[in-house]
């Protein structure tokens, strides 16, 4: 069996049951959240805990808010993007 390991700026992205569940309900695949986290920017309004980002963009007319942090997964035995939500709005 052949898994496809997406990455973004040189780490492995692992997604939360969570994250995974909102990316399904509005349609987002993992290319789209690579291309989100790329060409999106910092989000200034909230204030989250240190080295927990979030990164604002609009993608088909919604604001999208990626909120992740770098951790150790064990699935990969590595560091890792892990997204811990993903934040739709209008």
């Amino acid at each position: 069996m052949c898994e496809q390991i997406w990455t973004w700026r040189n780490f492995p992205i692992v997604l939360t049951n969570h994250a995974w569940d909102k990316s399904s309900d509005i349609g987002l695949g993992m290319w789209d959240i690579i291309q989100l986290l790329e060409y999106s920017e910092d989000c200034l309004e909230d204030k989250r805990e240190i080295n927990t980002f979030e990164r604002c963009t609009k993608w088909r007319g919604h604001d999208i808010k990626i909120v992740f942090k770098k951790a150790y997964t064990k699935w990969l035995d590595s560091n890792c993007w892990l997204i811990i939500t993903i934040i739709e709005r209008g």
